[in-house]
């Protein structure tokens, strides 16, 4: 979830000492000239104002707004910031502190400024809902339901507060409340596609197939570009596209980054790094070290953990920038790169000892082009380890879940083809869906010498 921006209402009067007419006249014209977007004129009526009455709290506040405008995020904190010092009744610029500090993914301050500013204006559905969203972003669902659900009873029309408790009953597996959330929220506004796919995605969770499919052909028609709908679309309709869309995955990853690793350990009691180092100990003697190690969908940096110990140089390839930013905040790296997995393999000169690809064929069907990818930066008797979600009908399937799952066959052809030998394999559960784990297998793969 992102903390959407409040709309701009007109700057309001407050409780400081009442503006000369002159001063009143200045800022409503600033006020006015942000409504059509003259900020730089705005800016300076702002300036003429204090410099002829410096303790003008309103005056910071729209600059604070026209900073904000312009891109210049220090700025317009330090101005509302000076808004609030100079005026704590002023509760607009406290609403508009939090909108930005909630967009600098400074949660715990948004809330705060939030809430003083509720304080002192509590009916203002806007800061409740960008209130629900810092409380959500922070861990305290119970919380962000409640302010959310305040904001859509001050506006019951509020479709952004609908969306929004939505996306937060789903975060707490209250997909019935998420639906009929949703539904309000199509039902206020007819044509926000987002609502439609996150609609179909609790749909789909509660296998309501036939409604999950209506809401992606709704989304699809709002939206013909919507990648994720026509993903899982196909998923749901039995075609085998050959792999997810790369906007569909970096868009999944980029919104998941800053749970992925709570909800992957703790929820879904996910280990595949760990026993792929495992398996890899078993069958590599003791002491072998790496002289250089690429982690393919690196993520937030939980493969990397598991091998860096061996590695002398160890690169990480990633889609989602977002995942890239929390892998190196653990500066077990050497390179962190972001982009296709292809194209970026390709800029390495040198050949690898190990490559790492843990969940990342799950969004990959043909596996032939990864295959060759690696093969070709393979260095001889290098490794390649990986996991796959498992099933033997065919080479790859879609599944209802968006996910592919391979065959043991075909990576054992595709193994030869690549010019590899399997050393090792082993069954495993990937990761806890409900109360079922899914079936996968854990491969290691080593280049052939001669």
């Amino acid at each position: 979830m992102k903390i959407r921006k409040l709309k701009r209402r007109n700057i309001k009067k407050n409780k400081a000492p009442k503006p000369s007419p002159r001063i009143r006249k200045l800022l409503d014209q600033a006020s006015s000239c942000i409504e059509y977007g003259r900020l730089v004129q705005a800016e300076d009526l702002c300036r003429k104002v204090v410099k002829l009455s410096p303790r003008t709290s309103e005056a910071y506040n729209i600059l604070g707004i026209i900073y904000q405008e312009r891109g210049l995020i220090d700025d317009a904190i330090s101005a509302l910031h000076k808004a609030v010092e100079l005026d704590s009744s002023n509760a607009d610029a406290f609403f508009n502190l939090g909108n930005i500090l909630g967009q600098r993914e400074q949660y715990e301050q948004a809330a705060i400024s939030l809430r003083k500013g509720l304080a002192l204006a509590p009916r203002t559905a806007e800061a409740r809902n960008n209130l629900g969203l810092a409380l959500a972003k922070l861990g305290k669902m119970n919380e962000a339901i409640n302010s959310l659900e305040k904001a859509t009873k001050l506006d019951p029309h509020y479709g952004d507060a609908w969306l929004n408790l939505g996306e937060t009953f789903c975060c707490q597996g209250q997909l019935q409340k998420a639906v009929d959330a949703y539904q309000h929220c199509i039902r206020f506004i007819p044509d926000f596609v987002e609502a439609h796919y996150n609609l179909s995605v609790a749909q789909h969770d509660l296998q309501l197939l036939p409604d999950a499919i209506e809401s992606l052909q709704r989304t699809i028609e709002l939206n013909p570009e919507h990648t994720a709908a026509r993903h899982m679309l196909a998923a749901l309709s039995d075609e085998k596209p050959d792999s997810a869309p790369q906007q569909f995955v970096t868009n999944l990853f980029d919104q998941y980054s800053s749970s992925f690793e709570t909800d992957l350990i703790n929820r879904l009691e996910y280990r595949i790094p760990t026993q792929l180092r495992e398996l890899f100990s078993e069958y590599v003697p003791v002491g072998t070290r790496l002289s250089k190690v690429v982690d393919l969908g690196c993520g937030t940096g939980l493969s990397g953990q598991a091998f860096h110990d061996i590695a002398d140089y160890l690169a990480g390839i990633d889609i989602s920038k977002k995942m890239i930013e929390h892998a190196r905040e653990k500066e077990i790296y050497d390179a962190l790169l972001v982009g296709d997995l292809y194209e970026q393999l390709r800029q390495f000169p040198d050949l690898f000892d190990l490559f790492i690809a843990a969940d990342v064929m799950i969004y990959i069907g043909n596996l032939e082009p990864l295959f060759s990818a690696v093969s070709n930066k393979a260095s001889p008797g290098g490794y390649f380890a990986f996991s796959v979600e498992s099933q033997q009908h065919n080479d790859f399937t879609l599944q209802p879940t968006g996910r592919y799952a391979h065959a043991t066959a075909y990576i054992s052809r595709l193994a030869a083809a690549s010019d590899f030998t399997v050393i090792a394999q082993k069954q495993v559960g990937i990761r806890k869906e409900g109360d079922t784990w899914i079936p996968g297998e854990i491969y290691i793969l080593q280049k052939n010498t001669a």
